[in-house]
C-alpha cells in the first residue's frame, strides 16, 4: 500500500475571508445567496487557506441561525396579531 503525501500547502488569503463574510449580503442584494456562495467558498478553500474553517462554520451557522429566526418568529407575530385582534 502506498502513503500518499497529504500536506497542502496553506495560504494566507485575508481577501478571500473578507468575500466570504460580505458574501452574506447578497440576500439583501438578489434577495438569494447568502447561505449558498458562503458555503460553496468555504467547502472549496477550506483545507487550502489559513483560517476559513473557523471563519466559514461561524458565516453557515449565523446564516442558518437567521432562516431559523424567520421561520419562528413570522409565525408567531402573525399568530399573536391574529389572537390579539380575535
Amino acid at each position: 500500500m502506498e502513503v500518499v503525501n497529504q500536506n497542502i500547502a496553506l495560504r494566507e488569503d485575508k481577501n478571500l475571508l473578507v468575500v466570504a463574510h460580505l458574501s452574506q449580503f447578497l440576500d439583501y442584494i438578489t434577495g438569494f445567496g447568502g447561505l449558498i456562495v458562503p458555503l460553496v467558498i468555504w467547502l472549496s478553500t477550506k483545507d487550502s487557506v489559513i483560517g476559513m474553517h473557523q471563519h466559514g462554520k461561524a458565516i453557515i451557522n449565523f446564516q442558518l441561525s437567521l432562516i431559523l429566526y424567520v421561520i419562528i418568529g413570522i409565525p408567531s407575530i402573525l399568530l399573536r396579531e391574529l389572537v390579539y385582534y380575535s
